[in-house]
């Protein structure tokens, strides 16, 4: 990617940004907003990434040797579901803190859609 490119992702996002004032989240606020700092929240998630790796750990040895996968599949989905809880209660500590998350969400839309993850026709 040039300079130019990154030019336009960043005027892209501000954009985006600008019209898009709020993150909407799907789970109600967790204690930990007003109980963990970011850092701590962080290792929170990464202790669910671990959950789910074992979990994987686990469906690779199912497949191996023929076992039942559905039990273990819905416990991957809760994992993952797990994960992504922990990273909405990041974001709210973040944007108490006054952070910029909506801006960084879309940054990192304005990339992807610069990289043409959404599609034909939607890259830089």
């Amino acid at each position: 990617m040039n300079q130019g490119d990154e030019k336009k992702i960043d005027s892209g996002a501000k954009l985006a940004a600008d019209s898009a004032p709020f993150i909407e989240y799907n789970f109600p606020q967790t204690v930990w907003v007003d109980r963990n700092d970011f850092l701590e929240q962080v290792e929170h998630f990464m202790s669910e990434v671990r959950e789910i790796e074992e979990v994987m750990q686990a469906i690779d040895h199912a497949q191996k040797h023929g076992d039942m996968m559905g039990a273990i599949c819905q416990r991957l989905l809760e994992e993952l579901v797990d994960a992504y809880h922990s990273l909405e209660t990041t974001f709210r500590i973040l944007d108490r803190r006054g952070d910029l998350v909506p801006y960084t969400f879309a940054l990192v839309e304005e990339k992807n859609r610069a990289r043409g993850y959404y599609g034909p026709g939607e890259g830089i």
